[in-house]
């Protein structure tokens, strides 16, 4: 199947900033009859089938395709919308850029737009053409609506050339967040949960206090934890439901002590 366009924009970038290019690099071309995805496919498996050019999150986890099969997906990376847009790219309006291109590339701070990611989309406006059904625009993100509410005081729809900015900036950075699946630790919790239990049979009441002390720190400890693992290597751990998981299993014995 093809592969994504912003895949392809960030293959595309990832080559020419590792020097990877040679004189028979792909490019745009009418009378091609080969789309340039797969040029840019056959290019890479003939100079670089032993590196891939983006990072590991970028490909697909073998427990992801496999969780397929059960309409899941384990470990599929997600695009984190909790970035502001000012980290993920520069929005420059066509007109601005055709009319007054010198200044422009001043305030981008670069001397021209070669070797960079540029994404030509429709957006910002509300007689751009866009149409929902269509997959141009969606309901933003809560995160997104955040950041535009804050920067431009309107919320609106997010747009599909934005979606797209934010990909290519993930697979590039990389800042694609991996999501554990909830089930497998909740099964771990099952079984922390009923080994919690097991020892809170031999407990006497008055340890009782010191146990639930215990339990309330260790799911606010495991909620910074997961926080923690977040901002600093885009991994999203499950807290509520194996925490609500360990707590069925040990707060019916603590409340029988306790009454």
């Amino acid at each position: 199947r093809p592969s994504p366009f912003s895949y392809q924009i960030a293959v595309a970038h990832a080559l020419i900033h590792t020097n990877r290019v040679s004189e028979n690099w792909p490019r745009p071309s009418l009378p091609s009859q080969i789309p340039l995805n797969q040029q840019l496919e056959h290019y890479f498996e003939r100079t670089n089938a032993a590196q891939p050019p983006l990072p590991a999150r970028a490909y697909l986890h073998p427990l992801t395709e496999f969780s397929y099969l059960f309409h899941q997906r384990w470990l599929q990376p997600l695009l984190d919308f909790s970035l502001p847009p000012e980290q993920v790219y520069t929005r420059v309006p066509a007109w601005q850029l055709l009319q007054t291109p010198e200044v422009i590339l001043q305030e981008l701070g670069v001397k021209s737009l070669q070797n960079q990611a540029v994404i030509i989309a429709a957006g910002g406006y509300d007689t751009a053409g866009l149409d929902e059904a269509s997959g141009d625009i969606a309901d933003p993100p809560p995160a997104f609506a955040y950041w535009q509410e804050k920067t431009e005081g309107i919320s609106r729809k997010l747009t599909l050339g934005e979606s797209h900015g934010y990909m290519v900036h993930h697979l590039l950075t990389p800042w694609l967040v991996v999501p554990i699946p909830a089930l497998g630790l909740i099964l771990l919790a099952v079984i922390g949960g009923k080994a919690l239990r097991l020892r809170l049979d031999s407990v006497p009441q008055i340890g009782r206090l010191q146990w639930m002390g215990g339990m309330i720190g260790g799911t606010l400890g495991y909620g910074l934890l997961s926080l923690q693992v977040y901002v600093s290597g885009a991994v999203m751990l499950p807290w509520l439901l194996p925490s609500l998981t360990v707590w069925c299993f040990v707060w019916p014995i603590l409340w029988e002590k306790q009454s």
